[in-house]
C-alpha cells in the first residue's frame, strides 16, 4: 500500500478521490491548502502527492517549488490537478486537468507510483517474471493515460490536450488511391 497525499480546498473532491484512491488499495491523507499539505509532506514523506492549483494560504504551483527544493521531498512524484489549463509549468511536473474521468486518475496514479519506486528505494509491487532474471514488470517507464502530460520545461506552455473520451474518431488518414483512378478521376 502507498500513502498518497491530496491537497483541495474542494471538500467534494476530496471525498470523491479518497474514496477512489482507497478503493485502489492506497492510504490517502489530505490538506486543504498548500501550506497544511507541506506541513502533511514533511511529517509524512508520502509516496505520490496530488494538488490542485488554485488554493488559500499557498497554491500548489509555490507548494510544489518548495517540495522541489526540500532534499528529502524532491524525489515524491506529484501530479498538479487543476481546471487551469493555461499554466506554465515547472520542468518535470505532471499535469491532469479537471474534471477528467476517474480511470485517467487511477492510470496516472498507477504508474507514477510504479515508476516512483525504484527511485526512492522502495521495492516494485509487481510480480517479476517466470525466469526471475528480467526486471520487474510495470517498473520501466510507460506513457501517461490521455489528458495528462509532463512539462517539458519551465519555459514552455502546456500543449493543447486532445479529447479523453473513448468515441474520438481514429486519427489515421484515409488510404490514397492508386495512381491510376487518381489521374482518371482528375480528368473528370
Amino acid at each position: 500500500m502507498s500513502s498518497i497525499l491530496l491537497i483541495d480546498d474542494d471538500p467534494d473532491l476530496i471525498e470523491i478521490y479518497t474514496e477512489l484512491l482507497e478503493q485502489m488499495g492506497q492510504s490517502v491523507m489530505s490538506a486543504p491548502d498548500g501550506q497544511t499539505g507541506l506541513k502533511l509532506a514533511r511529517e509524512h514523506q508520502p509516496d505520490l502527492i496530488i494538488t490542485d492549483v488554485c488554493m488559500p494560504h499557498m497554491n500548489g504551483l509555490e507548494l510544489c517549488r518548495r517540495l522541489r527544493t526540500d532534499a528529502r521531498l524532491r524525489a515524491i512524484p506529484r501530479i498538479i490537478h487543476s481546471s487551469e489549463v493555461n499554466l506554465l509549468l515547472p520542468k518535470g511536473e505532471v499535469f491532469l486537468p479537471k474534471p477528467c474521468e476517474p480511470r485517467s486518475l487511477m492510470a496516472l496514479v498507477e504508474l507514477l507510483l510504479a515508476n516512483a519506486r525504484p527511485a526512492r528505494g522502495k521495492p516494485p509491487s509487481r510480480k517479476r517474471s517466470a525466469g526471475g532474471s528480467s526486471p520487474p514488470v510495470g517498473t520501466e517507464p510507460q506513457a501517461a493515460p490521455p489528458g495528462a502530460f509532463r512539462s517539458p520545461s519551465s519555459q514552455s506552455p502546456p500543449p493543447a490536450l486532445p479529447p479523453t473520451t473513448p468515441e474520438a474518431p481514429d486519427p489515421t488518414p484515409p488510404p490514397i488511391p492508386p495512381s491510376g483512378s487518381a489521374q482518371s478521376s482528375a480528368k473528370n
